[in-house]
């Protein structure tokens, strides 16, 4: 005989609730096909959300409550990005056995330089921590960006594009003011006050070498130089470890053989891409 749960709650505590459902009713074998689809890996459900109108702004407008990259709303967003966060364990409930502790970073947004109306700056940070000795999550960090740009520009965007472009809904900050938040959850995941954060405590990891030596640099000198503090750029983006090198050289491949990017070190290790590829809590 069939029967039914009902999880009644907050968003993200519906949503968690639902994983470990799931993972009790697969026999502790993990989620079935389509399982981490439905729940859309916190992000959104099945379709996902735009990134760019969760940051605020998108130019494509929705038909049908959706453009090509995603759901346009507002609340949908908010709930993705507290459903993904709280998936994660509580800052300080898992403690790393060594340092450095892995922060696993994919940035979104920024990666046309020539962009238009904000579009050459960055719209996601999401951080998942871990501890380099047990491989054991230690907690996550996500933020959608307000490009500079909307705010400097704000008037004429508005005159110029339709007002469903825009989410007034948006929980999207300034990026000085992200940094200043990554700063905080990273003094409070290493138990330490934020200015005394050393490089050799952290260490980021990057499909690639783009996010931290080129975009995060970008980023932090708009509108002008200097607009993140030099010593916090130095602190934070000295370093990194680019998984693409990592995985090569694990694995012994040759440069003509080693993936070029996530999807192919995913096929390699048979392992099953979820959700949105290009969302970065994903």
């Amino acid at each position: 005989e069939a029967q039914v749960l009902v999880l009644r709650g907050a968003p993200a505590a519906v949503a968690k609730a639902r994983l470990l459902v799931m993972e009790a009713t697969s026999g502790g074998k993990g989620f079935g096909k389509g399982m981490a689809d439905e729940l859309g890996g916190g992000a959104g459900g099945s379709e996902g959300v735009c990134k760019w109108f969760a940051a605020g702004f998108c130019r494509n407008r929705a038909q049908g409550g959706s453009c090509r990259n995603g759901l346009h709303d507002g609340a949908a967003a908010r709930e993705a990005e507290a459903s993904w966060v709280q998936l994660g364990p509580a800052v300080g409930t898992v403690e790393a056995k060594t340092r450095p502790v892995l922060l696993l970073l994919d940035l979104e947004g920024g990666g046309n330089a020539d962009g238009r109306d904000g579009e050459d700056e960055i719209i996601e940070v999401p951080v998942l921590a871990m501890c380099s000795a047990t491989g054991r999550e230690l907690g996550r960090f996500h933020r959608f960006v307000r490009p500079g740009y909307w705010d400097r520009e704000a008037a004429s965007m508005r005159r110029r594009f339709h007002r469903d472009c825009f989410n007034g809904e948006s929980s999207s900050e300034p990026f000085p003011v992200v940094i200043s938040s990554l700063l905080a959850w990273m003094g409070a995941l290493l138990a330490v006050p934020p200015d005394g954060l050393r490089p050799e405590d952290f260490l980021f990891v990057t499909c690639g070498n783009w996010d931290v030596k080129t975009a995060l640099p970008r980023q932090c000198a708009k509108p002008v130089p200097g607009t993140v503090d030099w010593t916090i750029q130095r602190l934070l983006f000295s370093r990194w470890c680019n998984l693409k090198d990592a995985f090569r050289d694990h694995f012994k491949l040759s440069p003509k053989d080693a993936p070029t990017g996530m999807r192919g070190m995913l096929k390699r290790l048979r392992i099953r891409l979820s959700g949105p590829h290009h969302l970065g809590m994903e």
